[in-house]
């Protein structure tokens, strides 16, 4: 699963990362990093056009896009679940992210995702819009990083799909050729400010997980991973 995620964030860097805030060397150390936002554990649902449609209100999570899991009060808490940590052991994959403070209630984040010995870092920015008695969050903006407005350019790739990378990068991007990542921590609480501003998603948490759509989860990412070994088989045959 993590291998999956890794390839996804190699081929942004290789395809000229789609307007996406990505690089091969980390912007956030330990060090620098503060604690990770603590959010209300159960089912979320995304708001507004990302809303659950009426034929999939009584779907179950693992089968709904608008609809996810949070665990262990982390956004990413569902890659530290037994099955998610037994696929990363199969398949030598790791996942980390650091937060950093970006303004009242606004974060910035580096995810790295470390496949076959090679890392690959995304960028993101994560609000709090709402919070209980606990203090624990209940509504989130999240969105991954873009470099900038994307073009309307109209030009094409060598795939023949449209090429979105900004024309006009927010202040705190760095462009490299084709690619744009972070100029340093401040760049990056930067971006995470300009990015509230491109349509992110919007979600919030609606009621306690069941144990069995926790189980449903972990047998979804073990199918995954046995799907993945099977495909991999097959390359190698």
């Amino acid at each position: 699963m993590l291998r999956a995620i890794a390839a996804g964030l190699s081929a942004l860097l290789l395809t000229a990362c789609d307007n996406m805030v990505v690089s091969q060397t980390p912007v956030v150390t330990a060090l620098a990093a503060v604690e990770e936002p603590r959010l209300k554990d159960g089912v979320w649902e995304r708001l507004g056009p990302d809303a659950c449609p009426e034929d999939m209100k009584n779907a179950p999570v693992v089968l709904a896009d608008c609809r996810f899991l949070v665990v262990g009060e982390s956004l990413f808490g569902i890659y530290r679940t037994p099955a998610a940590l037994e696929a990363g052991a199969a398949d030598g994959s790791s996942f980390e992210a650091f937060y950093i403070d970006a303004g009242p209630n606004l974060f910035g984040a580096q995810i790295g995702v470390t496949s076959e010995g090679d890392t690959v870092y995304a960028f993101a920015v994560l609000a709090r819009r709402g919070v209980d008695a606990e203090g624990r969050t209940t509504e989130i903006i999240f969105n991954l990083l873009a470099c900038g407005p994307p073009s309307n350019s109209g030009r094409k790739n060598a795939w023949g799909m449209p090429v979105t990378t900004t024309e006009t990068p927010f202040v705190g991007a760095v462009m490299v050729d084709e690619n744009c990542r972070p100029d340093g921590v401040e760049g990056l609480r930067l971006l995470a400010r300009e990015n509230l501003s491109l349509d992110p998603m919007k979600a919030r948490w609606v009621r306690s997980a069941t144990p069995g759509e926790i189980e449903a989860f972990e047998d979804e990412v073990r199918k995954s991973m046995r799907d993945e070994e099977r495909s991999q088989s097959t390359i190698e045959e």
